[in-house]
């Protein structure tokens, strides 16, 4: 779903270290998606604040990043219909694209802590999600238990669920389990139109972790967090 006629800029960075003599540098890129029809990104260098263009197979309008955890890669989503996912090969800037079971709209976008799965929010109607698997670049498609408008999405840090906020009304929440991509639906307490969610994980040793579903185009509030173990 589309809230906006205007150009949207996102941005991913990476890191990578270059051996010195005596030290290493960290030298920084920063990726920004030009959310418009013609699909470009641009990638500037900060050490010298100067940018190229990329075009060649970019989608349309790219709304989102994930990077790898390795940073080798960046995945953009673009939005539009039919959707597609972009590959960026971080080393040559250059790209791929992949279409085959990407859904309508693709708006968010996560990876997995281990790199290894891609997760896409594809918000067009009927909503779903594909599963990306970074090995192979190939895509599934999540149908069950996703709800309209799927606009956001989080990994939880040991990676064995992924959150999905659906921005319908009412709005309701996807819980994916990665070990088997099936999902769940939470509705209950759950306010219209969830866009964004956030993972707190607390105290340094509990490995007990709420979910914190941030309401938009309703009366501000957070509700209560979805608490689950881990093991």
């Amino acid at each position: 779903m589309r809230f906006s006629v205007f150009l949207r800029v996102l941005t991913a960075i990476f890191c990578s270290f270059e051996p010195l003599t005596e030290a290493a540098v960290v030298s920084q890129r920063v990726y920004v998606a030009n959310d418009s029809n013609l699909g470009t990104v641009s990638v500037i260098d900060t050490r010298s604040n100067l940018a190229i263009e990329i075009s060649e197979n970019i989608g349309r309008s790219p709304s989102a990043f994930a990077v790898t955890p390795d940073n080798s890669r960046v995945y953009v989503a673009n939005d539009s219909n039919p959707g597609t996912v972009s590959v960026i090969d971080t080393t040559t800037n250059t790209v791929t694209e992949i279409s085959e079971n990407i859904g309508r709209s693709p708006s968010a976008i996560a990876i997995t802590p281990d790199g290894l799965r891609v997760y896409v929010a594809n918000s067009g109607n009927p909503g779903t999600v594909s599963v990306i698997d970074t090995r192979i670049n190939t895509a599934t498609e999540i149908l069950i238990n996703i709800d309209r408008s799927p606009s956001a999405i989080v990994v939880t840090p040991d990676g064995s669920k992924v959150y999905v906020a659906n921005a319908g009304n009412p709005g309701t929440v996807s819980v994916i389990d990665t070990t088997n991509n099936t999902a769940i639906e939470i509705s209950e307490n759950i306010g219209r139109s969830p866009s964004a969610l956030a993972i707190v994980t607390v105290g340094p040793d509990d490995l007990i972790s709420r979910v914190i579903d941030l309401i938009k185009y309703s009366p501000v509030k957070i509700q209560k967090g979805v608490r689950f173990n881990s093991n």
